[in-house]
């Protein structure tokens, strides 16, 4: 078991040998469709299904550990966001602690058993990001091999007014001194400039949230000095 905080590791368990072991993963349930209200005009409230949005669920994890690593364990799932768990090598969850975590004491003075509820978001992610370099004038295929749209980030460099188009649609950004960042993240997009300050979205940025479908997408540079698409795959849980 590994757990993240973003990229960087805070705990792997395969350097606590026999200081730690999962006891079970048992209400594991999966992704649902998210149910959304609509606006209407009667007195009865009406939800549906939102195109292509999920959403995840409530597991609990059960760990037996060392007395002396229970500090440590604990203190990783709260500030973690992201956890492989044994089952999933190369690939990985985002959670958060949703509640409190429990502590059972075994009469054996060395262990302990940690019940740590969570809430696992509804994907499933590839460990690692692609990084793909889009050439000027071409028409750059790119295969999400998720089965989930998938959330890029694209760094486009110049100055002036930059372009660029996915599957289409022309994505345009003005007054850029270096370049910008467009970074996708749960169906909006947030521009940056090179250095991570975030932008006005609304009058520096025209274009519309876009991700990579599931199959072949295709992308263009238009306007611009070099683009690069950053993605991480996923699949529904």
């Amino acid at each position: 078991m590994i757990i993240y905080k973003d990229d960087d590791i805070i705990l792997d368990t395969a350097d606590y040998k026999l200081n730690l072991g999962i006891l079970n993963f048992d209400d594991y349930k999966g992704v649902t469709e998210k149910k959304v209200k609509t606006e209407n005009n009667s007195f009865d409230d009406s939800y549906v299904y939102s195109a292509d949005t999920y959403q995840g669920y409530n597991p609990t994890i059960t760990v037996i550990v060392r007395k002396v690593k229970r500090y440590e364990v604990i203190e990783a799932f709260r500030n973690g966001n992201r956890i492989t768990l044994p089952k999933e090598p190369g690939k990985y969850r985002e959670y958060y602690i949703d509640g409190a975590v429990q502590t059972v004491y075994y009469d054996s003075p060395e262990y302990v058993k940690l019940i740590i509820p969570v809430y696992f978001n509804a994907f499933i992610y590839k460990s690692g990001s692609e990084h793909i370099n889009i050439t000027k004038g071409t028409i750059t295929t790119i295969k999400n091999i998720g089965n989930a749209h998938a959330e890029p980030k694209f760094i486009i460099k110049g100055n002036g007014t930059l372009r660029f188009n996915v599957n289409g649609v022309t994505n345009t950004l003005k007054n850029s001194n270096g370049g910008y960042i467009v970074i996708c993240k749960n169906r909006k997009q947030n521009v940056t400039n090179l250095t991570g300050e975030y932008k006005n979205i609304s009058s520096e940025y025209e274009g519309y949230y876009p991700k990579l479908n599931v199959g072949d997408n295709k992308i263009q540079l238009i306007d611009g000095e070099s683009l690069e698409v950053e993605v991480t795959w996923r699949w529904k849980d």
